[in-house]
């Protein structure tokens, strides 16, 4: 939690031991660098860009139905059903 991030980063500027910042936190060493190298918690990184095999060769037909749906009445639109059962690629 935010909390614990907290607490811990003012242990750290303090200048204790990881060992013992770990031990009373119950978390690895590891973990109390990352948080100290850190002044708030980064959040979730990608490491990769996403991989989409089997739906990149769609991505272009159901991009043009998305923005033409923009301008059509609601009950015009493509409905989700549809795009997933799409016929082949383009």
């Amino acid at each position: 939690s935010f909390l614990k991030y907290l607490t811990l980063t003012v242990s750290g500027n303090i200048n204790h031991n990881l060992v013992a910042i770990a031990r009373v936190f119950g978390i690895s060493r590891d973990n109390v660098a990352k948080m100290l190298a850190y002044s708030e918690p980064p959040g979730y990184r990608r490491t990769a860009p996403i991989r989409r095999p089997k739906l990149d060769p769609y991505v272009a037909q159901i991009d043009s139905w998305l923005s033409e749906d923009k301008t059509r009445p609601r009950k015009q639109r493509h409905p989700a059903k549809q795009i997933f059962e799409l016929p082949s690629p383009i």
